[in-house]
């Protein structure tokens, strides 16, 4: 792989803070987090191609900026860093929505992702129960903008083919992201930094992946985990013959 491929790759990798959680982390399974925080570990460059491209989705949008009315604010502008108090203790909840519009008060988050995994419970079963977006949408909305009251994705598609062409579906879809109401929002984000939190004080707590957190047949596992190899869960199935 090329050097400007590799150095893009690795721009925006920071060491992570002690008392400080992205809204995107948390929404990773607590077990994979503490792992990730606590071992140092490899990630293969061209498993990260498909991260390159959103990014560079993500800067075309924010280069508009300069074109864009007064009332729309996007990515840096929108930051956000808000104290959560747990039973666990404190830490901070950060963020930074995708876009913004006042006049509208409509918040946008932009995607790449796969129809026939990322959007197909959504669009064709009408369901949010396997996409982890709803979450990310509804704490940005809670913490950073309250008065938003429409969120939506728009998504550019990767696995764009024929049949969702022939469906009628175009390659960027903007899909209406449901409320949930603010104190459900701040009972899940203090559940989960305080877990989080209780794990990294003592590890002995920490609990394994859900089997819908691992994906139907440990697909995370196998293909979606940085750091399976500090997994005892993971590692117990590779001695068993049924991993990697």
């Amino acid at each position: 792989m090329e050097l400007p491929i590799l150095l893009a790759m690795t721009e925006d990798i920071r060491e992570p803070k002690a008392d400080t959680y992205s809204t995107t982390e948390i929404l990773n399974p607590p077990k994979q987090i503490y792992l990730m925080r606590n071992n140092d570990y490899y990630v293969r460059p061209m498993d990260m191609v498909w991260m390159l491209f959103g990014s560079a989705f993500h800067g075309i949008v924010e280069d508009q900026k300069r074109n864009l009315p007064p009332d729309y604010s996007v990515e840096h502008d929108n930051s956000f860093r808000v104290e959560i108090d747990t039973p666990a203790g404190k830490a901070y909840l950060t963020g930074r929505p995708d876009q913004y519009q006042e006049s509208t008060k409509v918040l946008t988050d932009y995607k790449t992702l796969k129809y026939y995994w990322d959007l197909y419970y959504i669009m064709e079963k009408h369901t949010w129960d396997e996409s982890k977006y709803k979450w990310q949408l509804n704490i940005y909305r809670h913490y950073k903008f309250p008065e938003a009251v429409r969120m939506q994705l728009y998504a550019l598609i990767k696995d764009y083919d024929k049949r969702l062409r022939e469906k009628g579906i175009p390659p960027m879809i903007r899909v209406e992201v449901p409320m949930i109401k603010g104190e459900l929002v701040e009972e899940f984000v203090v559940n989960k930094i305080g877990v989080i939190l209780r794990n990294q004080k003592d590890p002995s707590t920490i609990e394994g992946c859900s089997e819908k957190d691992r994906w139907k047949g440990d697909i995370r596992c196998k293909s979606y985990c940085s750091v399976n190899k500090f997994c005892d869960y993971w590692m117990d199935k590779c001695l068993e013959g049924d991993g990697r």
